[in-house]
């Protein structure tokens, strides 16, 4: 049985000795089984593209030469000199690891009985490989990435430069005559990427993504000359009277720390939608109001609670406070999910886990009947069978817009629900009579067991399918003409949903006591969930929004104007400042004209523009020799006709969606590995 270790050593641990010894037993023979010692072993980049051994100095435990490991001197009774009684002395020994080609980040190189030597099997030592950070390369799976920062105008005029790769080889990275590389592209060498592992004849792909830097500024003649070079775009022309009619705003650079942090404001929003639990939240109140330890069993906790409701029960004048402090333990700790919950995040994870933040625990009285299947008081009438239960909560979808948010609305939303019948109110038959249900004997539950474990059985309760909780049923001579005896009859109702200013997507909006009526019970709430629309324009990020804007590269050198339609219907208008250049990927933001913030509307968060550049395709020789001659040159690569030997000429294959290509290649990675069964990541490498 796993988590069970050898028998004798059980025995010795719990005698401090071994009964057995000198009684001729067969379990004073055992051996016991020595630990492995896991290292962590560092290694570049190279090394793992290479391969390469590695001598490292061990200190281990070994067995003394001169007892033997006996711990006393040979026929006495005196402790071995050497080893002090200890059976073992401090060792060094020189082990050589050998990282083979392709072996990846957190692959594991065991060298057996390489361990300490107690008496008995002496375990394994094994290493895990620990990657170095490379300051050009990336790796991913068996591809590599690397990322060429290079000015305009190479890579409009042509790009030519050397790369030194992981085995020192040089490779020259050049282009097609004519074409332009754009920023953000991305193109492939094949059969350069990692070796791969068990087989370093084959090896993956060598992928580049380009970033193209732009000049800082340019002159008004510079500009003029650029526009009469490049390809020309349709520009916005404006009369001052159309102007008027414009909202003119400022665009500002954004620093570093302003950027926002989409992907992990993304996963926050996420989280919040799902559980959010604090780490040190108090996970001990539970257990102390039930008065068992934290390692108590489901029977322990059953117990605990049995003895605990029927001392503070109110109806034997006990404290009320004190009843639903136990009920509360008790739903919590009885079961497996919520208890894991609890263990880890406390008292506040499970408010948050179980309804964002919202009250939804059972009623007390509810899970004291569920427990005893019934008031456990005689005669059945105590107080908490005269209470009405709490109904349920219903969820209602409701899908806005992203202008609804910003400019706030009011929906219609027509739903049915179940209300009392008004011609028997609710009693089901003419007469008002009424007779104990057979299939709860009257307590409007019944009680199911579930086999959790072996010897675990977790008993639940669920409402009476006969009579839908009421305990009682009617004869059908008898029936309400109107309800059939159902004691409800459904009814349309128009709600009127006010979607304030600013609201979030996954927000609630609560109407009290809206939901299904039933007799005997409180009318749950109904609860509308706002679902946020994709809007084509604008994204949402918190209080900010964001909008993509593509620029040509005429546009993004020489100055650009746009008009944007905000989700107000207002018409802004943006430019650029005499003589700026946007380069590619750059983030602009406008102060105040973001999503309001709930319930205070006056305050707005930030716009930003996030810009892309838009390049042409290939340009001609006579426009190359023009652009050379205003835009600020191309860093010169010149090399001799003898280091141009020594490199080695690629081929560049243009990848027109990385993402795409990415998840093909894993698939036949995947393909391959299963035909003939590798181990995809890598395994486990054994070494004598």
């Amino acid at each position: 049985m796993e988590g069970i270790g050898d028998s004798s050593d059980l025995i010795e641990s719990f005698f401090g000795f071994n009964p057995f010894e000198g009684r001729g037993s067969s379990r004073g023979q055992g051996q016991r089984i020595g630990k492995d010692s896991i290292h962590p072993l560092k290694v570049s980049l190279e090394d793992l593209y290479n391969g390469t051994s590695k001598k490292l100095y061990l200190l281990k435990k070994v067995i003394c030469s001169k007892c033997k490991g006996e711990g006393f001197k040979p026929g006495t009774s005196m402790e071995c000199s050497v080893c002090k009684g200890e059976r073992v002395v401090q060792g060094k020994k020189v082990l050589k690891v050998i990282v083979e080609k392709g072996s990846r980040n957190g692959q594991k190189i065991t060298l057996s009985g390489e361990a300490d030597e107690p008496n008995g099997v002496t375990g394994d030592v094994v290493f895990v490989l620990k990657q170095k950070k490379h300051l050009k390369f990336m790796r991913k799976g068996d591809d590599l990435f690397v990322q060429p920062i290079m000015p305009l105008m190479q890579a409009l005029c042509g790009l030519c430069f050397i790369l030194t790769h992981l085995d020192g080889r040089q490779l020259i990275i050049e282009c097609k005559p004519g074409e332009v590389v754009k920023h953000g592209q991305f193109k492939a060498i094949i059969n350069e990427g990692m070796p791969i592992f068990g087989r370093p004849s084959m090896k993956g792909n060598l992928y580049m993504r380009f970033i193209v830097y732009f000049p800082e500024t340019l002159t008004p003649e510079q500009c003029k000359a650029v526009e009469a070079i490049l390809p020309q775009t349709t520009s916005i022309q404006l009369t001052d009277m159309e102007l008027e009619e414009y909202e003119e705003i400022t665009l500002n650079d954004v620093k570093i720390e302003e950027t926002p942090k989409r992907e992990q404001q993304d996963a926050d929003e996420e989280d919040e939608e799902i559980f959010v639990g604090p780490q040190n939240s108090d996970n001990t109140k539970y257990y102390e109001i039930l008065g068992v330890p934290k390692s108590a069993t489901l029977d322990d906790i059953r117990k605990a609670y049995r003895k605990a409701a029927m001392k503070y029960h109110p109806d034997r004048g006990g404290d009320p406070e004190k009843f639903k402090e136990l009920a509360q333990a008790y739903q919590v700790l009885s079961d497996p999910e919520k208890r894991e919950i609890y263990d880890n995040y406390g008292e506040d994870g499970i408010k948050k886990g179980m309804g964002r933040g919202r009250d939804v625990s059972e009623d007390p009285f509810d899970i004291f009947e569920s427990f005893f299947c019934g008031s456990p008081f005689d005669g059945g009438e105590s107080s908490s069978r005269q209470r009405q239960r709490s109904g349920e909560d219903v969820l209602h979808p409701l899908m806005v817009s992203l202008e609804d948010l910003y400019n706030g609305t009011i929906k219609k939303l027509s739903i049915t629900h179940k209300v009392i019948c008004s011609k028997c109110r609710g009693k089901g038959s003419k007469s008002g009579a009424t007779m104990v249900c057979s299939g709860c004997q009257g307590s409007g539950r019944k009680v199911f067991n579930i086999q959790l474990g072996p010897s675990t059985i977790q008993e639940i309760q669920r409402l009476c399918d006969k009579c839908d909780g009421a305990g009682e049923m009617i004869h059908r001579k008898d029936c309400c003409s109107r309800c059939k005896g159902a004691r409800v009859v459904q009814k349309k109702k128009i709600l009127e949903v006010i979607v304030e200013r600013g609201m979030q997507n996954g927000q609630i909006i609560i109407f009290p006591g809206e939901a299904d009526e039933a007799p005997s019970t409180i009318t749950g709430d109904i609860v509308i969930v706002l679902q946020q629309k994709e809007h084509p324009v604008f994204q949402r990020k918190g209080n900010d929004l964001i909008v993509k804007r593509t620029l040509s590269l005429t546009q993004a050198l020489c100055g650009f104007q746009f008009i944007l339609t905000h989700l107000d219907g207002r018409q802004l208008i943006g430019k650029s400042k005499p003589g700026e250049v946007v380069n590619p990927d750059q983030l602009k933001y406008v102060n105040d004209e973001g999503m309001p913030v709930y319930q205070k509307p006056l305050m707005k968060g930030k716009l930003y523009i996030d810009f892309t550049v838009d390049f042409p395709d290939k340009l001609t020789p006579e426009q190359l020799m023009a652009l050379e001659a205003v835009l600020p040159r191309r860093i010169s690569t010149q090399s001799t006709e003898m280091e141009l030997e020594e490199c080695e000429e690629t081929t560049l294959i243009d990848v027109n969606d990385i993402e795409k290509e990415m998840q093909i290649r894993w698939q036949k990675r995947m393909q391959e590995a299963y035909e003939c069964g590798d181990d995809l990541h890598g395994g486990q490498c054994a070494q004598q």
